[in-house]
């Protein structure tokens, strides 16, 4: 018989080996770091069952003993869930330290701590240092860049970290090279920039993310594209370049909730801020 984490109720937790186990362990790093700051990074393990909150915190980076400010979904049930800011100290069961909490699921998410003298650039809106190195690749012509994306893309498709390439509007091309789950650009302009990256295979969700959306618009980026194994998907200033909603029919067909759920999020938001956004399935 398999057992799962029935309840948490204050510090008490009911269950399975494993559930119990990795609640134990995560309450560790707040322990262990006794009344120093220390810096944990939080991994989902993006299994089938993987909620949106636990989605869009894989890779965020928090203080066990310092102010925390980020971004994550909230609510008490699926249907409600918004994307909002979130600010505490340290780290607070249910909110940044696993389990994560609202709505009743099986989180599997764990804390890991990290060393910060490898991350580099600061999110300046979440407060999340992440590991992207540098490069200064090469300037093209902008003639060339939808050939020169192509080929970008056909070198980090597949590749098992998150790769960025960003192609400014006087054509030079910076290569950031981050995590499994995460890659940020920093110290460069991207206002009218296109921006190329991967999603490896095993962290994928087929289409782009809330922090995605959140780099594309607040630094006003021209293009913003995303790949992985099986498909490519782009989000656009064009308001014509639009995937049209699905229809009923269409929806029955995906028999993969990670193929569709954020999927259809990117279609709707698109309407909803007048933005384009296409999704097709790599030659």
């Amino acid at each position: 018989m398999v057992l799962k984490l029935l309840s948490i109720n204050n510090s008490k937790y009911s269950g399975g080996l494993d559930e119990y186990t990795s609640a134990i362990s995560n309450l560790s790093y707040l322990e262990a770091s006794g009344t120093d700051n220390h810096k944990v990074i939080f991994i989902s393990d993006h299994c089938e069952n993987t909620t949106k909150m636990c989605d869009e915190m894989d890779g965020l980076i928090f203080n066990t003993k310092d102010r925390n400010g980020f971004k994550r979904w909230y609510g008490d049930n699926q249907k409600d869930l918004v994307f909002m800011d979130i600010d505490v100290m340290g780290l607070v069961v249910g909110i940044n330290q696993p389990p994560i909490t609202n709505h009743f699921h099986w989180c599997h998410s764990m804390l890991e701590y990290i060393n910060t003298d490898d991350y580099l650039g600061v999110n300046d809106t979440i407060d999340i240092p992440v590991k992207s190195k540098k490069e200064y690749i090469e300037t093209i012509s902008l003639k060339d860049v939808d050939k020169k994306i192509l080929d970008y893309e056909n070198e980090i498709r597949n590749k098992d970290v998150e790769y960025m390439y960003v192609i400014q509007n006087d054509g030079k091309v910076f290569k950031f090279i981050g995590t499994q789950g995460n890659v940020k650009p920093h110290d460069v302009n991207l206002e009218n920039s296109i921006i190329t990256h991967n999603h490896p295979k095993n962290e994928t969700q087929f289409s782009f993310s809330g922090l995605d959306r959140e780099l594309f618009y607040k630094n006003k980026v021209s293009r913003l594209r995303g790949t992985d194994y099986k498909y490519t998907y782009e989000l656009n200033r064009d308001n014509d370049f639009k995937e049209r909603m699905l229809t009923l029919e269409e929806l029955e067909k995906y028999d993969d909730m990670a193929e569709k759920n954020f999927h259809l999020d990117n279609i709707k938001y698109s309407y909803e801020y007048n933005y384009g956004y296409k999704r097709w399935i790599n030659d």
